[in-house]
């Protein structure tokens, strides 16, 4: 259950939430970046992030590369550990506990560089121009369904974890 308690400022607001473990969790937090220097401090966040998943998801690829046509499986395995990693982190930390700056690290700048649909998009559209259309259909099926599961199981650890 969620009930939302307004803090007495109009871009902050008070969240509380029970885990499954009957902990009440409090997320407080502001809504609005532009306040201040919190945008810089945002985009640098999400930039350092950013570059560091970018670098990680590369250096993956140079360490398991695949033939054109082939089944792509280094970025299909970074694309699971990604979505594994992010349910754990946005789970088992209390939401109070995650400060912005690293979510914006963490959760939208490095996993969501190491983690990216054009990269999934890129493999698709390699083995399609190979003519290998049903590994595409396999491709496409165990990234979406396979990162979903991923996720769900992170969060579970994660929730587990509270």
């Amino acid at each position: 259950m969620l009930e939302v308690v307004p803090s007495g400022c109009a871009t902050a607001a008070r969240y509380r939430r029970r885990s499954q473990k009957g902990r009440e969790l409090v997320i407080t937090g502001e809504r609005s970046p532009a306040s201040g220097g919190r945008l810089l401090g945002s985009v640098a966040a999400v930039f350092a992030g950013g570059i560091a998943g970018s670098l990680l998801r590369y250096l993956a690829g140079e360490a398991f590369p695949h033939e054109l046509g082939e089944w792509p499986a280094a970025p299909l395995l970074v694309n699971l550990a990604g979505a594994f990693a992010i349910g754990v982190f946005l789970a088992s930390r209390p939401v109070v506990a995650r400060s912005h700056a690293s979510v914006e690290f963490w959760a939208i700048g490095f996993l969501g560089s190491l983690t990216t649909f054009s990269a999934v998009s890129v493999e698709v559209f390699l083995l399609a121009e190979s003519a290998r259309f049903g590994m595409v259909a396999g491709y496409v099926s165990v990234s979406t369904a396979g990162g979903l599961v991923c996720a769900i199981l992170g969060r579970r650890l994660g929730m587990a974890r509270l």
